[in-house]
């Protein structure tokens, strides 16, 4: 990845992804993102988590 995008930052950590996706939210829309992105991380299943990740990015 770093190769070809030399000034990319790869975060491994889950709590760390998502504090920085926070900063290309609107305030008023990261609560909300937030409780849908939930589902996501505490999915049981990798399939229930696939599922959830693309309700969350039809919304």
């Amino acid at each position: 990845m770093e190769s070809v995008f030399p000034q990319t930052e790869v975060q491994l950590c889950i709590v760390h992804q998502i504090r920085n996706s926070q900063k290309h939210l609107s305030y008023k829309d990261v609560k909300p993102f937030m409780k849908d992105l939930q589902n996501v991380y505490k999915a049981t299943t990798a399939d229930q988590a696939e599922r959830s990740l693309d309700q969350l990015e039809s919304n």
